[in-house]
């Protein structure tokens, strides 16, 4: 899982980083996410949490509206720049699917294990733990079991892809993290996105009832996770879509109705042993991933520039 198998070397690199369209993006893709979502947190605000909320008609309009921030964010900053080249490059990393299998098994896999580990531990060290039955994990043992859960939790992994790993993450892991790779070290670079992706979140958070700490320490670790992935996959976009999607089966359909300390604490722990194993660098065996210069026009059938 070291190498992919490319030996490409990697493209020319921008002297300066384009910081100035972060900015905009960035600012572009808050006011498009929380137009939608400051009214979905006063029309559905909820004080708790005891489970995820009622889906009704108006609150997955609105959520879906904001989660498709980042991407439209991306190509308006990026047309309105005349960096078609950049649209290009990002396009063409959705191409790149030949990584190493282990690659996708961690992509899809890593974060849900985390979650089930730390609901094994607790389950062990509390005879009187349980998954309250109204949380949606409950609701699924309480229909499937534990046997018809494990059968369909791959099918629950890809289900999660056509929503915010595809609406988000053209942005996200597409743009804004190269361009704060090719400034700062991998493990710098994340923990800024992390923070800003778990902070654009607030006011879904407040439509939903989560406790934003819980959510911020945890997304942080899990951002740095993801960057050590896509890293490692030569940026591929597939590999940030999946890792998104398991990311998600994490946080809502193995949601037990509390969160958990000790799941962030493992989540912590997994990620301190990837930045010692890989460094901090480029979190990853392979040069991180950055903008490649104005020059390189289109990628070939690998998402790789010439």
């Amino acid at each position: 899982m070291n190498r992919t198998g490319d030996s490409t070397r990697s493209p020319t690199r921008m002297p300066q980083q384009p910081m100035g369209l972060l900015w905009a993006y960035a600012g572009s893709t808050f006011v498009l996410a929380w137009a939608a979502w400051i009214p979905a947190a006063m029309l559905f605000h909820n004080t708790h949490r005891p489970a995820l909320p009622s889906v009704t008609g108006g609150l997955t309009v609105l959520q879906t509206l904001g989660a498709a921030a980042p991407t439209l964010a991306a190509y308006l900053v990026l047309r309105a720049s005349g960096r078609r080249d950049l649209l290009a490059w990002i396009g063409g990393r959705y191409r790149i699917w030949r990584v190493h299998p282990g690659w996708y098994l961690t992509a899809g896999l890593l974060t849900p294990a985390i979650t089930l580990l730390s609901l094994g531990v607790r389950a062990l060290a509390d005879p009187h733990f349980q998954v309250a039955p109204g949380s949606p994990l409950g609701e699924m043992l309480g229909e499937l079991g534990v046997g018809g859960v494990a059968l369909v939790f791959p099918l629950l992994i890809l289900g999660q892809l056509p929503s915010s790993p595809l609406l988000e993450e053209f942005g996200w892991r597409g743009f804004m993290l190269p361009v704060l790779q090719g400034r700062w070290t991998a493990l710098a670079s994340s923990v800024v996105l992390g923070l800003v992706w778990g902070v654009w979140h607030l006011p879904l958070m407040v439509a939903t009832g989560e406790p934003p700490i819980p959510y911020l320490l945890l997304i942080v670790p899990q951002t740095v996770l993801m960057t050590w992935v896509v890293n490692s996959a030569r940026g591929s976009m597939l590999l940030a879509m999946l890792f998104h999607a398991g990311l998600n089966t994490a946080l809502t359909t193995l949601y037990a109705g509390s969160w958990s300390t000790l799941e962030i604490l493992l989540t912590w722990l997994v990620t301190a042993v990837v930045v010692v194993r890989y460094g901090p660098r480029d979190l990853a065996r392979r040069d991180r991933v950055q903008l490649p210069s104005a020059s390189l026009a289109t990628p070939d059938s690998e998402g790789r520039f010439d």
